[in-house]
């Protein structure tokens, strides 16, 4: 299912962006000496690559661009996210992260966390709003890109939410919930 290992001059994390998470059940033999296994891999722009394969493409890719520290970064930025338990869930996770460049990305939900922390030159200040989410009620700041319709991340949970944004920063006597 590999593909030749590309030229690393060539090679962006666009082109090995994370698509899609696949799999294939293999089977070998016959009867009751059948034996099972199963084939974890990753779609990307180039193609699919067995897990490993991309695990070990998208590290070789970040050293090769100078972006180790970058990485360190997105992997201890990772701890913060509970669902991920065991170390190899981050590593993937980050790397998922780095290769979709999601940190220049104004609608990730983690863009101000992580690049205050990391990275506090590449805030475009002019996008950032000031809103109070309808499920923690504390005034929070988000980008203006992470506003949908009527729902935006909440600030201090992540979680999905109505909100109201404050132009006035002595805003909390005109918040209204109904």
């Amino acid at each position: 299912m590999s593909i030749k290992k590309p030229n690393m001059d060539d090679l962006t994390f666009e082109d090995i962006h994370y698509q899609n998470g696949i799999g294939k059940s293999l089977s070998e033999g016959q009867g009751r000496h059948k034996k099972y296994s199963y084939w974890n891999g990753v779609q990307t722009k180039i193609g699919e690559f067995e897990l490993s394969e991309w695990t070990t493409l998208a590290l070789e890719l970040i050293k090769y661009k100078g972006e180790q520290t970058l990485f360190a970064q997105l992997l201890e930025h990772s701890n913060n996210y509970k669902w991920l338990k065991q170390d190899d869930e981050k590593k993937q996770y980050a790397l998922q992260m780095h290769c979709a460049r999601m940190f220049d990305r104004p609608g990730w939900v983690d863009y101000l966390p992580f690049n205050r922390k990391y990275r506090p030159e590449c805030i475009q200040t002019e996008n950032i709003i000031m809103i109070v989410p309808a499920c923690c009620r504390e005034p929070g700041e988000i980008m203006r890109q992470q506003l949908w319709s009527n729902r935006a991340p909440c600030p201090h949970c992540g979680r999905s939410t109505e909100y109201k944004i404050v132009e006035n920063r002595s805003f909390m006597s005109d918040v209204q919930w109904v």
